[in-house]
């Protein structure tokens, strides 16, 4: 299941990807989450209602892939953790010295 965020005139929307369509939750029902974080939260990283209601979802509910103001899906996230490799001995392309371990990092 693919999840997307977007913006509209009422405000900030989530959807679901279905083929050439995004299935606008908020249509389907407006007291949902419109923050992917949000539904992550309410059920401990379940997605099985937002599929359930994805499912309910009517004609009126359904907008072309094409054209939508795309925003990310999780409008207020509370950390956003990034690990990459030890890359010690490697020269950075722009500065010419080498890169610090992330050990070395604090």
């Amino acid at each position: 299941m693919k999840v997307v965020g977007f913006n509209t005139k009422e405000g900030l929307h989530l959807g679901v990807v279905e083929g050439q369509e995004v299935i606008d939750l908020q249509t389907v029902d407006a007291s949902a989450p419109n923050d992917l974080g949000e539904w992550l939260r309410r059920d401990n990283g379940d997605l099985t209602s937002l599929k359930a209601l994805a499912q309910r979802a009517r004609f009126n509910a359904r907008r072309p892939l094409g054209g939508l103001d795309y925003t990310l899906p999780v409008a207020r996230p509370g950390k956003i953790i990034c690990l990459v490799p030890d890359v010690s001995g490697v020269v950075h392309s722009k500065c010419g010295h080498a890169c610090e371990p992330l050990s070395d990092i604090s």
